[in-house]
């Protein structure tokens, strides 16, 4: 028996003789038989990467849906509110202020994850290498956490003035 690594993967090779040809894939199985001229079988595991593959075309695919459906209902439903006879510039007005309320909060927490994941791993590094200042290192983590937790606060209130409070809104509106 022949043992042979090829990246993570483990590949074994016994030495039989089967007809030259001879090539089989087992079903629910990651592994496949193949006869060379010399009549060795392979057992490879190789279709793991093509089911891989498959499974991210897949998450893709109803990614892409999801984001194509959650970025055009703004407009389905500003539609329903305008009355007929009158031009597309309020239902366009009031989409904007959707897609920007939700990518001010959306960009804000993203921030934040960043800041306070970033925080709590040098924290966790410093209290690895100190351990005796850990009160003090908590202590200025937490503050930091808070301050960077504040920027999505504001994203809000920003969001909220967008959606509710718009200055423009008697420009555009009328």
């Amino acid at each position: 028996m022949l043992i042979s690594i090829i990246g993570r993967q483990k590949t074994v090779a016994y030495r039989l003789h089967l007809p030259e040809g001879f090539c089989k894939y087992f079903p629910f199985s990651l592994v496949g038989i193949c006869a060379t001229k010399e009549g060795t079988i392979l057992i490879m595991i190789e279709r793991r990467r093509k089911m891989l593959k498959k499974l991210v075309t897949k998450l893709l695919t109803v990614l892409t849906t999801m984001s194509v459906a959650v970025l055009t209902s703004p407009v389905v439903y500003a539609a329903e509110t305008l009355p007929t006879g009158e031009s597309y510039t309020k239902v366009i007005f009031a989409v904007g202020g959707m897609i920007a309320a939700g990518l001010s909060v959306g960009l804000g927490a993203f921030g934040a994850g960043l800041g306070i994941g970033t925080a709590a791993n040098g924290a966790c590094v410093a209290v690895g290498r100190n351990p005796g200042v850990q009160g003090k290192i908590m202590t200025t983590m937490l503050v930091g956490m808070a301050m960077a937790e504040s920027c999505v606060i504001y994203a809000l209130v920003i969001s909220l003035v967008i959606l509710y409070a718009n200055p423009f809104t008697a420009l555009i509106m009328g």
